[in-house]
């Protein structure tokens, strides 16, 4: 969808315009804002939180700084995009909108970057325990991905208020009863690699090794992949 630009058109068009389509607004510029004046006026006029709003919210729920990247309020989910300012590739999703396509005040804004630390963490336990079991030299890769969802609600999305951080352990993420968290371990190995390290008994041996020596908690889908066919899964929680 393109930017509402202002040419020729009076002020009242231009926001005619946006209010039929809604706005997409990318791209931080040099003072850290994320789109032209226009863009931001048009999505505060909306009743949506000032940018401002956001990185105070997400500064008191996690402890450090943040940088809005994108805005779409014509989006029906994930208004936002955000990400660490001392981390680019931690990105995350911000949702601003009711059940109902409202827009909501910052009290009631959720995100996921709790998630995203989730992942780090995980992959940081337990990509040594993969290179040591399959030999670094047969691991291409390891992707970690965690949801977390508001049971209360079935939001795709953890509660406005839900804030986890490393430190408080991934057991806290499985023991909120309104939390439902969904874990998988994807690995990608060399084709050529040795069968006698991906049969049944040895996967089941590295899954309990994930558990007892990483400290990730049982319920999740460990995923086994070489780089020509499909894998297969072993279920952490046996």
């Amino acid at each position: 969808m393109s930017r509402i630009k202002l040419v020729v058109l009076s002020m009242s068009l231009v926001i005619l315009s946006a209010a039929l389509m809604g706005s997409l607004i990318g791209c931080s510029s040099e003072d850290g804002q994320v789109g032209n004046f226009i863009d931001r006026t048009l999505w505060e006029m909306r009743g949506y939180p000032t940018q401002e709003e956001i990185t105070t919210r997400l500064q008191e729920k996690y402890g450090e700084d943040f940088v809005v990247t994108s805005l779409n309020s014509g989006a029906r989910f994930y208004q936002g995009v955000a990400h660490p300012v001392n981390n680019k590739a931690m990105v995350f999703s911000l949702e601003m909108k009711d059940e109902n396509g409202n827009p909501m005040a910052i009290e009631y804004m959720r995100d996921d970057f709790s998630a995203r630390l989730a992942e780090h963490d995980i992959t940081r336990r337990v990509l040594p325990l993969v290179k040591d079991h399959f030999g670094d030299e047969n691991v291409i890769g390891l992707r970690v991905e965690v949801g977390l969802f508001d049971r209360l609600t079935e939001a795709s999305l953890p509660a406005p208020d839900f804030a986890w951080i490393p430190d408080d352990g991934l057991a806290a993420l499985y023991d909120l009863d309104e939390i439902s968290t969904e874990l998988t371990i994807n690995v990608v190995l060399r084709s050529s690699m040795d069968s006698q390290t991906s049969n049944d008994e040895s996967l089941a041996q590295l899954a309990e090794s994930i558990t007892n020596d990483a400290g990730v908690p049982l319920n999740a889908n460990l995923v086994i992949r070489s780089e020509e066919d499909n894998g297969k899964a072993v279920y952490l929680g046996g």
